[in-house]
């Protein structure tokens, strides 16, 4: 898993700080792992997620995110790797590193000065693709669609991955809700607040009551209102189409679709699985004024 892009200087050794900066504050996972050790990886690393205040299913989405870095660092280097997890400013970031010494000049107050993925200091992810192969649906590129930030170095020493995900607000989250009208010969389901791991479920069991209840159902899925949502909500989304294409006379549209969510689902190549509109309509109150007649993407 070794690259021939240079890192700029030899590791340091663990805790100790690069020149001219004072040493940052220890990590709050620091845990070495090897093939037959990945499974206590995922454990520690879901245990100290939900310590942290991150919301179920987007630790989900960072288990299987170190799960693949660790397993890269695993195949494509000497067989083992280390993790570093710290919690700063407002988010988890992680160090996978395939040498097991890391980078401790990499601290979260010092910004990230490993690759950067808009082009900064170092190397990014995109040009170190073959040390760590990246297939469409798999590994690294999984890793790149969950994580909020993720970068990739390599250089004599080995393959340092980084990745962030944020955690939640300290404030409540809004709520849950799932508001259903039946005009005009449409259903609409109407989303607001975060859709994740629970809220899928209960989208999934409206979903398929509709089509039990109504092989025939002509849905409009509300996405105006909709706040969040993780892997988890993605799937459901996806799910609750395969449901309807089940039933040959059965249709559904999604309307409001923000546009950060519209992008995430271009990125993921899945976007063309849906028939989206743009809004539900200027002043709707439902189903009647749902704002198909024009505006509609493939």
């Amino acid at each position: 898993m070794t690259g021939d892009v240079p890192r700029g200087s030899a590791p340091l050794s663990p805790g100790r700080p690069a020149a001219g900066r004072e040493a940052g504050p220890p990590p709050i996972l620091d845990q070495m792992f090897a093939a037959d050790s990945l499974y206590a990886l995922r454990a520690a690393v879901e245990a100290h997620a939900s310590a942290a205040g991150m919301r179920e299913g987007r630790s989900v989405d960072l288990v299987i995110s170190i799960h693949e870095l660790a397993a890269n660092a695993v195949r494509h280097g000497a067989g083992t790797g280390r993790l570093q997890m710290w919690n700063r400013d407002g988010a988890l970031h992680c160090q996978v590193s395939d040498d097991g010494a890391g980078d401790p000049r990499w601290q979260p107050e010092h910004g990230d000065p490993r690759p950067r993925a808009d082009g900064g200091e170092g190397d990014t992810a995109d040009d170190l693709a073959a040390a760590w192969p990246r297939a469409h649906g798999h590994g690294l590129w999984i890793v790149g669609q969950m994580a909020d930030r993720f970068s990739l170095s390599s250089g004599p020493g080995g393959t340092i991955a980084a990745v962030a995900f944020a955690l939640p607000a300290p404030e409540p989250r809004p709520p849950f809700r799932l508001t259903r009208w039946d005009r005009g010969g449409r259903t609409v389901l109407e989303l607001s607040g975060d859709l994740d791991q629970q809220s899928a479920r209960e989208l999934m069991d409206a979903v398929r009551a509709l089509t039990s209840a109504s092989p025939a159902v002509q849905l409009v899925m509300d996405l105006t209102a909709m706040t969040f949502w993780d892997s988890s909500g993605i799937a459901a989304l996806i799910m609750a189409q395969q449901q309807i294409d089940d039933s040959p006379q059965a249709t559904m549209v999604i309307t409001g679709l923000p546009g950060r969510f519209r992008e995430q689902l271009h990125s993921m190549d899945v976007i063309s699985q849906f028939t989206l509109a743009d809004s539900a309509g200027p002043g709707s109150t439902g189903p009647d004024s749902a704002g198909l007649g024009s505006g509609c993407l493939a």
